[in-house]
């Protein structure tokens, strides 16, 4: 729209109108004009600077509002305004000190806290009970997390994470460290760069024996023949097992109202290292009856292998997370295409999360895996379990105090071994809590 008259009584008319009805572009639109024609006053560039708020454009919405408040310094429309988009801007400092300029009643309502250099730190512990003993015992777990804040752009989670379990083939223990350093570009924007390393350790004492009879008969009675087989079997492996495992997942993250889309590329370089012995033992024996004649043969095939390997796999993926906030309930997942020795997978997991009022929260996420490494939630997770895994995780979160949360988690798990010994299950049980400074 073009505006012909341009003087005082005019831009102030226009402007208060566009202002009360909050057509935001229109009264930018209109403000142009007004400065071409060299009008500018207190009330025009608090309309403008509240505009480009509107707009989201912070930037230009601090320079009128600053213009604003040099012109009348004790308006708390205006300071409140400066305070926000400096928030916005991530500008840590000023946005302190325009809040300290804000009456008691005004701060209550916003309750604006500074970031501290330590942000937060979360305590997770638990144990996996499996359903089969004589497969895998039960899996001890400590999980310890840190957050920082170096600066208004720059926020560092990390991570310690400790697992150890015995089964029918050795024992393992697992020590995980965890950093994701996040780059804020906007309050709606980010990038960050997830690593995650693990380093697995375990002996391997598996011993298995068996005995496997067969009767063939061979034509009619009672001048036939009966082959009766026997085979005694036993296999047994000693040693150790290590392996390192690296996750890298750089992403980016953009949020809108209701949308969050975070695509990311992951990268895994497993180092395995292997020392064990292997022996295996077949005792056949055959024994052939025609008539009243007798004949056994016996056959055995014996071997063993001293085995000292080391080898590198390499992963590759690409994948993306999003989900989608309505009201109380937030409904997305994560999806990754992943390429590890050549063979291609899909991997998928759903997550829901309920806000069941201010202090309690439900969440639930879902996966199935085989024989490769996923990094879950910013690759603050790491599963490198080279086992077939399918697991329902359930959470409940409850906000006790306003620096403390509680949560209960619950997973349930089936388990199919790689080293063939048994398939098994895991309920798991974890208790956290979650402290912000």
């Amino acid at each position: 729209m073009v505006y012909s008259q341009m003087d005082y009584i005019e831009v102030e008319k226009t402007s208060y109108e566009l202002y009360l009805s909050q057509d935001w572009e229109e009264l930018v639109a209109f403000g142009k004009q007004a400065e071409e024609a060299g009008i500018t006053y207190f009330y025009f560039n608090l309309r403008m600077g509240i505009a480009f708020f509107k707009l989201k454009e912070y930037k230009k919405s601090k320079d009128y509002l600053t213009k604003a408040n040099q012109e009348n310094s004790f308006n708390k429309v205006v300071i409140e305004y400066l305070f926000w988009d400096n928030y916005y801007l991530l500008k840590e400092k000023e946005s302190a000190l325009w809040y300290a300029k804000l009456d008691d009643t005004i701060q209550q309502r916003i309750n604006y806290i500074p970031p501290k250099t330590l942000e937060s730190i979360f305590i997770e512990g638990g144990q996996k009970i499996s359903t089969d003993r004589n497969v895998a015992d039960k899996i001890d777990y400590f999980n310890f997390g840190i957050t920082l804040n170096l600066g208004a752009r720059l926020k560092i989670d990390q991570g310690y994470t400790f697992l150890q379990q015995n089964l029918n083939w050795g024992n393992l223990k697992q020590h995980q460290y965890y950093i994701n350093p996040k780059i804020r570009f906007k309050k709606s924007m980010e990038f960050n760069l997830g690593f995650h390393f693990a380093n697995f350790k375990s002996s391997i004492d598996y011993y298995i024996e068996g005995v496997y009879q067969s009767s063939t008969p061979q034509g009619g009675f009672p001048f036939g023949n009966v082959i009766d087989s026997t085979v005694s079997s036993k296999y047994q492996i000693e040693g150790t097992y290590g392996q390192n495992d690296f996750l890298f997942q750089p992403r980016f993250t953009k949020t809108w109202k209701a949308i969050k889309v975070s695509p990311y590329l992951s990268y895994v370089s497993s180092i395995q290292g292997a020392d064990y012995f292997e022996r295996y033992t077949d005792t056949t024996t055959i024994t052939e009856r025609t008539g009243s004649t007798i004949i056994n043969q016996s056959v055995e095939y014996s071997d063993s292998i001293i085995l000292p390997e080391n080898q590198t796999i390499s992963q590759f993926g690409v994948g993306a997370n999003l989900f989608y906030i309505f009201k109380f309930i937030t409904v997305g997942g994560q999806l990754e295409y992943i390429n590890r020795d050549n063979n291609s997978f899909f991997f998928v997991s759903p997550y829901l999360k309920l806000d069941l009022g201010k202090k309690t929260h439900l969440s639930a996420y879902y996966f199935s895996k085989k024989n490769y490494t996923v990094g879950l939630f910013e690759a603050s997770q790491l599963i490198n379990s080279s086992d077939s895994v399918d697991k329902l995780s359930f959470t409940a979160q409850y906000d006790a105090f306003k620096k403390l949360s509680l949560f209960l988690t619950y997973q349930y798990e089936t388990i199919e071994s790689i080293m063939g010994t048994g398939d098994y299950r895991l309920n798991s049980v974890y208790l956290s809590l979650k402290f912000k400074f």
